[in-house]
């Protein structure tokens, strides 16, 4: 019997295994639907939310959706210890490998909601899960796999996949993918030494590897490989897919792309931006020129992430929010009717009912409710951490505010995280245009950047400062440092 006759032998048998098993009563058909939303409930914001609310929070980037889609994936529970029919034991799930054609021959199979990117050889655990499944699974078939050197398969496109099933979880995902087992003898390392997208799910066993992207060429160009990568998945450079050239197929679910902290903090940072002041008139332009520029915009040119209002809020007050004490119904009441009064007097229109709260005399009174986002929580605490004389000084601050309800609102920093091909100033001055309709201007800031975030100079102290956590980059800017200029 010839080889390719083996081959297919053994293919049928593997299928007919593999079937068996899916019918027996411990492996059942289960039903998942895929959980979408925004960053809030009540109103459609959320870094890189859809406005029709299809899609998942993510880095940013989004596929445009389609609203006739309501997949359900189905699959058996995951096979352990399964055995083929010649009683070799296959303890390794396989793993699907892809260098070509992101839409078509990954995205299409995976169909994931979430995807992070990741930089040349990381060691962040998820990329390490996909690599040790890789390499086992390369193991598993050289050693069970009965069939001439010269025909071990090289798989590097959807239509050179085997015609055997397999079945696996990714999380809180179940997919089927039609391959058997998606090998390639390249060596794993030099695969996963360049920029890797994955599901961002809790057990990955996919990967999408662009090559010439290598660590090499990322050191050189980390821009240039990110955008290669942009170009593969959405078709522009700067891997925001919205208004994109890309037409989809309707059976192609929408899906997110952002980078993975790896990529952050060994690349360039997402960007958010603070701007402060000493006074409450020194920042009054700054909010004027976002209100202005919205306006002329008009609500329907205003991006999906777009704020309701801008105002200052003091920064003690907002500090107060995030200590333990404010918790307490009375010192929590008290400090809602200090920001409300903030929000107004900065012009912020509040209802009947949120006027009347702000005069109540009831302390303890828990109608109202204001909530402080993450990145405002996170910019606060690391300003308590590094307080200064200099960082003392400033007493307000410029945040972008949600109403999601009559008497519920959301302030946080604008800003958010940035595209593939994106510097973090890139990403900060595209973010704060779309939450508020602010334009800062980009040579005067790149001129006071370092060039770790894509500026061109050294901080200038006292005007600009940067901090960083968790790649996530807070650039605080000192409001009087920018009057006069052209915005």
């Amino acid at each position: 019997m010839s080889t390719s006759s083996l081959r297919t032998t053994s293919i049928s048998i593997y299928r007919k295994s593999l079937c068996s098993v899916m019918e027996s009563p411990s492996n059942k058909m289960r039903e998942r639907g895929r959980g979408t939303g925004g960053r809030y409930k009540n109103h459609n914001r959320g870094r890189g939310m859809s406005t029709n609310g299809v899609g998942a929070a993510n880095n940013g980037h989004e596929f445009p959706a389609n609203p006739s889609n309501n997949r359900v994936t189905k699959s058996p529970n995951k096979m352990k210890n399964c055995t083929t029919a010649n009683n070799n034991p296959t303890t390794t799930p396989s793993v699907m490998i892809e260098k070509d054609d992101f839409i078509v021959n990954f995205h299409n199979k995976v169909r994931a909601a979430k995807y992070k990117v990741h930089a040349p050889n990381c060691d962040c655990s998820k990329v390490e899960r996909v690599r040790k499944r890789y390499m086992d699974s390369q193991q598993n078939y050289n050693a069970n796999a009965t069939h001439d050197n010269d025909d071990i398969p090289i798989t590097t496109a959807a239509s050179q996949y085997g015609d055997g099933i397999q079945f696996d979880i990714d999380g809180g995902f179940s997919h089927q993918f039609d391959s058997q087992l998606l090998l390639s003898s390249d060596d794993a390392t030099s695969n996963f030494d360049n920029l890797v997208v994955v599901p961002d799910t809790a057990r990955p066993s996919a990967a999408y590897i662009c090559l010439n992207t290598n660590s090499k060429q990322f050191q050189q160009n980390g821009i240039k490989c990110e955008q290669k990568l942009a170009m593969e998945i959405f078709g522009t450079k700067t891997g925001d897919c919205a208004g994109g050239s890309i037409s989809m197929n309707g059976n192609i679910p929408p899906f997110k792309v952002s980078c993975g902290i790896c990529l952050l903090t060994r690349h360039y940072w997402n960007g958010f931006v603070a701007l402060v002041s000493s006074t409450f008139e020194q920042i009054q332009p700054m909010l004027k020129s976002a209100r202005d520029a919205a306006q002329a915009k008009t609500h329907s040119g205003w991006h999906s992430d777009h704020a309701h209002f801008v105002c200052a809020v003091d920064i003690s007050t907002m500090k107060s929010f995030i200590t333990p004490i404010s918790k307490t119904r009375s010192v929590s009441a008290k400090l809602i009717k200090m920001v409300l009064s903030q929000m107004n007097n900065s012009g912020v229109e509040l209802s009947l009912d949120a006027q009347s709260f702000i005069h109540s005399d009831t302390a303890t009174s828990q109608v109202a409710k204001i909530e402080i986002g993450h990145h405002l929580t996170s910019f606060l605490q690391l300003l308590t951490e590094r307080t200064s004389k200099e960082t003392n000084q400033f007493q307000y601050i410029m945040v972008i505010g949600y109403q999601d309800d009559i008497l519920k609102w959301t302030l946080d920093l604008p800003g958010g995280k940035r595209h593939l091909g994106e510097n973090t100033l890139e990403g900060a001055i595209r973010e704060v245009e779309e939450e508020c309709s602010l334009q800062l201007d980009r040579q005067w800031l790149e001129s006071q950047m370092p060039k770790k975030y894509g500026g061109s100079n050294t901080l200038t102290d006292g005007v600009v400062q940067v901090f960083e956590d968790s790649g996530n980059a807070y650039i605080l800017i000192v409001a009087t440092s920018i009057f006069g200029r052209d915005w």
